[in-house]
């Protein structure tokens, strides 16, 4: 018998009698049990050992005392997320709401599936992820899974089960900066017969992802689908730039370095989820800016013809080339606003001042003069 958390809660024979009961504390520390049989599959379903005291959970090994990992997690944590960085930490603490049969911290869904050679589509009315691998399609509703800055995170073990059938078999394994997915499809749709194709997906250099999903969708900007912390993100990251600012005038090079985390590496992740096409923004409701408001994204030569759109809000953008393509040169690339163009004060103080110190990206050659001069187009 099983309770709601997997726990093996008693075992029973043939005939309905009780051989063996078990009770464990949230961590699946063993607190009582009765009968005398060997079962080594206990708290959340997981094998245990006797001798050692540990659970095993197929990557790493559990100690329910300590209530921590023996060995390190393969996955280094999110920055946004302290307790990740303790790559020995069970389930984020919270040992009553997760489990972890993989061993392994879960990945995000997004990264799954492209290491599995699949697509993943959002759907902002019902809030819902569609993954298609193979043919396969499955739908994730984001209140039904752990979700972090609004990505969704799924244990590996868990999305191989879902998309495996009698067509098609996934096995992805979540390494330091890598998953590796191994599809194998049965074109005659059995196990039993057939002639198999085994395909095998690689991220290289895999970094955890700033966001799972692109939400083009009915015009909304990224923001609108991180559960409610894009906000404190933002919020964050705007009092860092007013303290940078303030650092920058007692000493600039305390204050430039200050600025380079909410400057380039927390706008790059708001902005991720902007529409990679022309078509994209304006199918959305995305507002194409007039050419004044664009001449930071037309800088060098073949750049002229760029066009600029924003979200609804104002926030995330989306600079496209005269063939309707996304711009992602580190020069003119599109960013994130914290605050939308037409609240002038605002754009100013968080986007473009810091815009004139540090330049569009961490890449972006550029000088201070150069920016400089590309803002005095917007007055002709």
């Amino acid at each position: 018998m099983y309770n709601g958390h997997a726990d093996v809660t008693a075992l029973i024979d043939a005939s309905g009698t009780i051989q063996a009961t078990y009770y464990y504390d949230a961590f699946g520390n063993l607190m009582t049990q009765t009968g005398n049989v060997n079962n080594p599959f206990t708290y959340a379903g997981y094998q245990y050992d006797n001798e050692s005291g540990l659970y095993y959970l197929n990557a790493r090994y559990y100690d329910p005392v300590t209530a921590r990992f023996i060995t390190e997690d393969t996955y280094l944590g999110d920055k946004y997320d302290p307790l990740s960085l303790n790559l020995y930490t069970y389930c984020h603490n919270e040992p009553i709401m997760y489990v972890d049969p993989s061993g392994h911290t879960e990945a995000q869904l997004r990264d799954l599936v492209a290491a599995a050679g699949g697509e993943v589509g959002w759907n902002n009315e019902t809030r819902t992820a569609t993954a298609t691998i193979n043919g396969v399609e499955k739908k994730f509703k984001i209140e039904d899974f752990k979700v972090e800055d609004g990505r969704i995170i799924i244990d590996s073990a868990k999305f191989d089960s879902m998309f495996s059938n009698n067509k098609v078999s996934i096995s992805s394994r979540v390494e330091s900066k890598k998953i590796t997915a191994t599809t194998v499809t049965n074109s005659s749709g059995s196990y039993y017969g057939g002639k198999s194709e085994k395909i095998s997906s690689t991220i290289n250099n895999y970094q955890k992802s700033s966001n799972l999903i692109k939400p083009v969708a009915n015009g909304t900007s990224n923001s609108n689908i991180y559960n409610g912390n894009s906000t404190k993100i933002e919020s964050e990251a705007k009092k860092e730039i007013i303290i940078a600012l303030i650092d920058t005038a007692k000493n600039p090079v305390v204050g430039l370095v200050e600025l380079i985390v909410p400057h380039y590496f927390t706008r790059a992740d708001l902005n991720s989820g902007a529409p990679q096409t022309e078509t994209d923004a304006k199918n959305n409701g995305w507002k194409k800016l007039p050419a004044e408001q664009s001449v930071f994204h037309q800088q060098g030569i073949g750049n002229e013809s760029n066009v600029k759109y924003v979200s609804p809000d104002g926030k995330s953008e989306g600079v496209f080339k005269k063939n309707g393509k996304m711009v992602t040169d580190p020069v003119n690339m599109p960013t994130y606003n914290y605050s939308p163009p037409n609240n002038k004060l605002g754009h100013a103080l968080y986007d473009v001042i810091p815009y004139y110190l540090l330049g569009n990206s961490l890449d972006d050659p550029t000088s201070f003069a150069d920016r400089i001069i590309a803002s005095f187009k917007a007055f002709k």
